[in-house]
């Protein structure tokens, strides 16, 4: 049995394996579909590779070697790196966001905290439909007439149970409509991507109303950082600016560049904490220790750089 064949059989082991877990819907089962899906993204993914040279599995592909694939005794391509190799080398056109999530949330489902099983299941499902459209995109045109046939009948049993989660997704946000009108600083929740996520603006973070997770402010900031704008270790190493700051209006640290408002195009700047929100205009650096401040022509530094420069009981 060659790659492609081991791969896509393991491929739909795992969908199989996640239908059979997102059907139990419990605690367990929703931390396990989620594993189980990020596993056949990731070898669904490395079977298009192998479709094109088995070569293009390994980490290094200048160092690949026919022996190592047999015995499966090999450094294989990271998950995080599958799809910018499919769009570099074989010119696909794949958006990195899903599967992304996907892998990142089976870290945090395996080595961390999880999020609450709602959410489990939004995600598992938005991992599945990725999973649908790469299948009928890249795979089902160029496998033999077994393999075709086998995804081919796997791909309808996916989609049935895709469909049903997704008509549940739809109701329960036409029944927060109302709620979601009544509220002014609304972000995407970073554990179950939907647009729900209130910042409360009482100190106590935020909370979402579709898959109900409550979270304090700092925290908050944090994963919104990671999990929306996939702000991470490379960027750090590249030197880009974090964007969590301190608010300069509660003092906590969970102030975000880049937040992104529902409805609120021009908000550029939003604390997670006290629920401040900034456009461009409203914040400025200041001039001696690169902080951010509120804008004022007239006043270039920031409280905490007078206070270092003024003698002790002057402002």
């Amino acid at each position: 049995m060659d790659a492609v064949q081991v791969l896509s059989e393991n491929g739909r082991h795992f969908l199989r394996s996640t239908l059979e877990e997102i059907h139990k819907d419990s605690p367990t089962s929703n931390r396990n579909a989620v594993i189980y899906v990020a596993a056949a993204l990731e070898v669904l993914l490395k079977t298009r590779l192998a479709i094109e040279h088995w070569t293009l599995l390994f980490d290094d592909p200048a160092k690949a070697k026919i022996a190592e694939l047999k015995s499966g005794d090999f450094i294989s391509v990271q998950a995080s790196k599958l799809v910018s190799r499919l769009n570099n080398i074989l010119a696909l056109d794949l958006k990195p966001e899903a599967s992304d999530k996907i892998f990142r949330l089976r870290n945090r489902v395996v080595h961390y905290a999880p999020p609450s099983g709602l959410a489990l299941r939004v995600e598992v499902a938005l991992g599945m439909n990725f999973a649908l459209q790469f299948i009928h995109d890249h795979l089902l045109p160029l496998l033999d007439s077994e393999e075709h046939a086998e995804l081919r009948t796997l791909k309808e049993e996916i989609s049935k149970v895709f469909l049903d989660l997704d008509e549940f997704r739809t109701k329960r946000l036409l029944t927060l409509e109302g709620e979601l009108r009544t509220h002014s600083t609304i972000v995407e929740c970073p554990d179950c991507s939907q647009h729900t996520l209130v910042i409360t603006g009482d100190g106590n973070g935020g909370v979402c109303l579709f898959c109900l997770t409550e979270t304090e402010g700092e925290e908050l900031a944090q994963r919104y950082k990671v999990n929306v704008l996939q702000w991470g270790w490379r960027d750090e190493a590249r030197g880009s600016d974090n964007p969590i700051h301190e608010c300069f209006e509660c003092g906590a640290l969970s102030l975000v560049a880049g937040i992104r408002v529902i409805n609120r195009p021009k908000i550029a700047y939003g604390c997670f904490s006290c629920g401040e929100v900034f456009d461009d205009a409203a914040v400025d650096l200041c001039d001696r220790c690169g902080a951010l401040k509120v804008a004022d022509d007239e006043d270039t530094l920031c409280p905490d750089c007078w206070s270092s420069i003024l003698p002790s009981g002057q402002s």
